[in-house]
């Protein structure tokens, strides 16, 4: 009886000794993180640095929207009379923005790891509404600019200053392109482009 009771015992044992559960974000969607509420990023590796560098560069990968321009402008300026023979401005522009900022707020929500030796599964999230929110200020705060710089061009007496001051609404308005494209993509309520 009491061989019995220990085979029961043991059978009891390796029965609560089970393989460890794999979380659902791992191979798909997540319950607790929905897609609909977060953007997600996985990444895995034999370390948890790594994995937590490629869960973030996952993540990432949904703000790869970029935008590079370059172009240069002349200006002949001429006036008449004596000893003024012209005036010869050359205004260039090298745009190109970068989308690290706006990945601010990135949380590594979850680490895994089945057992001892095997690789780290790491989870990364951005809430949503709080990415929108930054997105959305930002691209006030590009509208103000813009404004600021029209309002001084229309200002200015000097043809180079105008010039100058409409460039920096133009260089405003193209940075403020690029964060509606990403509104675009990940935000539901889209803003209009400040016309000029």
């Amino acid at each position: 009886m009491r061989q019995i009771i220990i085979l029961i015992c043991l059978l009891l044992m390796g029965a609560c000794a089970k393989a460890p559960v794999v979380p659902d974000w791992i191979a798909g969607n997540s319950a607790e993180y929905s897609s609909h509420r977060y953007l997600l990023g996985r990444g895995e590796a034999a370390s948890v640095g790594l994995a937590r560098d490629r869960a973030r560069a996952d993540l990432a990968k949904n703000f790869s929207v970029k935008i590079q321009e370059q172009s240069t402008d002349k200006l002949l300026w001429q006036q008449g009379g004596e000893g003024l023979q012209g005036l010869q401005t050359t205004i260039s522009r090298n745009i190109q923005t970068q989308t690290n900022r706006l990945i601010e707020g990135v949380q590594i929500a979850e680490t895994w790891r089945a057992e001892e030796g095997g690789n780290y599964h790491v989870l990364a999230i951005l809430d949503r509404l709080q990415a929108g929110n930054r997105l959305r200020a930002r691209i006030n705060q590009l509208d103000a600019e813009t404004t600021e710089s029209i309002n001084r061009a229309r200002s200015e007496e000097a043809l180079p200053d105008q010039i100058s001051a409409a460039r920096n609404a133009l260089e405003a308005q193209l940075k403020r392109r690029n964060q509606q494209t990403l509104s675009l993509i990940h935000i539901s309520e889209p803003t209009r482009l400040l016309s000029i």
